[in-house]
């Protein structure tokens, strides 16, 4: 039996293939950037009903202030929460593409073996 050609660290579209703990950490980062996201627009939501609930249900002057002050809170969490969210989106996706852009560099290219 013969073995079979190494692809040389090549996919099938000709992009460098990640090992698997390379993929299983970019998986648990894009998983936990997520998981983060919905934590702020939670945290939004949670600040928004208290605010209507201070609002609408409470006759004191100092609840109604504090209900108006959350709202604009809400508002920069969820302002908060998409920017973190894309910036990290953005530093996974070029780790990611440097990994791959090393592995290409230091695997040896199908052509080589032959």
């Amino acid at each position: 039996m013969t073995a079979a050609p190494e692809s040389g660290g090549l996919n099938v579209h000709g992009a460098a293939r990640l090992d698997l703990r390379e993929h299983l950490a970019l998986v648990r980062s894009i998983l936990s950037n997520e998981r983060t996201f919905l934590a702020y627009q939670r945290t939004a939501l949670t600040q928004l009903a208290l605010a209507v609930t201070f609002i609408h249900f409470f006759d004191h002057p100092a609840f109604t202030i504090i209900g108006w002050l959350l709202v604009p809170a809400a508002l920069l969490t969820i302002g908060l929460g998409v920017l973190r969210y894309r910036r990290i989106r953005a530093l996974v996706r070029a780790m990611e593409a440097a990994t791959r852009k090393s592995r290409a560099d230091t695997d040896p290219s199908p052509s080589a073996d032959k």
